[in-house]
């Protein structure tokens, strides 16, 4: 017969996933509770985040290096105070240039307090959600970009990248008190036999099959790419990215 634990208390905190988790960049292997409340990495609370158990992930001031991944769970990812600048300023997840610095998908999902930068990716360089509720709130999302198009020298370039800030598609999302800034869209593909491509859509944001709500946010200073040439005769050169700050398709509701 197993051993009943003398600490029933004890036993069951740390045998259950808590509600809050806390993640701190100075957090280590010494921190009382850590793989349990306590992380040194975004990727890896969510990792551990229980659905329908996990409501929130508090994240210490720091900068953290990683592409993170919702993983369909909904939970709230918060600062320690969204709403101070300076908290904001300096709690930093940046993507270093190797995928969306954030991807949220399949789930009801809250992110604020943030500084989301160097993201770079296809589509949502700092964004990217798919077939979710949304809200983003007391972010800033700044340099940002999504990707050049490879040239194709025997038939049709690609388009670059669209929404390099956020992009969303068949999702529900709400904007509110952000910066989004400083972003770009990546260039056509040049091309020899066939058209080239034009430039990404959606310097700022890029919908489609979506919903938006956007109050009281900065949205400046984003770019669209460049449309390529094209070494055939006859052929004219693609056209550059449209919407700047926000571009939508006609599904879209904004």
């Amino acid at each position: 017969m197993m051993e009943r634990p003398r600490n029933l208390v004890a036993y069951f905190s740390s045998a259950t996933t808590p509600v809050v988790l806390f993640v701190d960049d100075d957090y280590s292997k010494d921190t009382p509770g850590w793989g349990h409340d306590r992380f040194a990495q975004i990727q890896d609370a969510l990792q551990a985040a229980t659905p329908d158990v996990t409501e929130k992930i508090v994240v210490y001031r720091g900068t953290y290096y990683e592409n993170i991944d919702f993983l369909g769970k909904g939970i709230l990812l918060t600062s320690t105070a969204p709403e101070d600048p300076a908290i904001v300023e300096t709690t930093i997840i940046d993507g270093g240039t190797s995928g969306s610095v954030i991807t949220v998908s399949d789930a009801n999902t809250a992110i604020c307090g943030f500084t989301i930068t160097n993201g770079y990716a296809d589509h949502g360089g700092g964004i990217y959600a798919a077939d979710c509720n949304l809200m983003v709130s007391d972010c800033v999302i700044a340099r940002n970009r999504t990707s050049d198009s490879e040239p194709n020298w025997e038939g049709d370039a690609d388009d670059g990248g669209d929404g390099s800030g956020i992009y969303c598609t068949s999702s529900s999302v709400t904007i509110i008190d952000c910066d989004i800034l400083a972003n770009s869209t990546g260039i056509g593909g040049e091309s020899c036999l066939g058209y080239p491509g034009n430039g990404g859509n959606g310097g700022g944001i890029y919908g489609v099959s979506s919903s938006f709500v956007i109050v009281d946010c900065n949205i400046s200073n984003n770019l669209t790419g460049n449309g390529a040439g094209s070494y055939s005769y006859g052929l004219q050169s693609g056209r550059g990215g449209d919407g700047g700050g926000v571009f939508c398709t006609a599904d879209c509701r904004l």
